[in-house]
């Protein structure tokens, strides 16, 4: 019985097969640490191209951050876009202001007309006092 177990695990392999051994076998011949640093190297290099971008952005923003400095100079410059454009409206505001005292209207109004002029009057008149106070409010009990 031996006989039989020990032929059927020394089969021949099938044709076009290959022997796991061929295969590992310049492999195994290697020592590990050769195998490990390699393997390092190769990633070293993987990770060092594909960082490319980021260190030039850490050496040109000077920090190991620079998403959060690009971020900060992109809000300084909207707040800088913002405040200039609130000193166009301003001084746009003034020179109408000025040209209106002047007696002359501003580019494209026409003056107000009587009716417009009462509209927007402000009156000098105060409202009547009213009776009730809050304090005067009883409880609806």
């Amino acid at each position: 019985m031996s006989d039989i177990q020990h032929s059927s695990s020394q089969q021949a392999p099938a044709s076009g097969a290959v022997d796991p051994d061929e295969l590992m076998g310049r492999v195994s011949n290697l020592p590990i640490l050769k195998i490990v640093g390699i393997s390092v190297a190769l990633h070293v290099v993987l990770i060092g191209i594909t960082s490319i971008g980021f260190l030039m952005d850490c050496s040109k923003y000077k920090t190991w951050h620079p998403d959060v400095e690009i971020r900060r100079i992109a809000k300084e410059q909207r707040a800088q876009k913002l405040l200039k454009e609130r000193e166009d409206v301003q001084k746009k505001l003034i020179a109408d202001q000025k040209k209106k005292s002047k007696g002359g209207t501003s580019a494209g109004t026409k003056p107000a007309s009587s009716v417009e002029k009462n509209v927007t009057r402000k009156s000098t008149t105060l409202p009547a006092r009213s009776g009730v106070g809050l304090d005067d409010i009883d409880d609806p009990k």
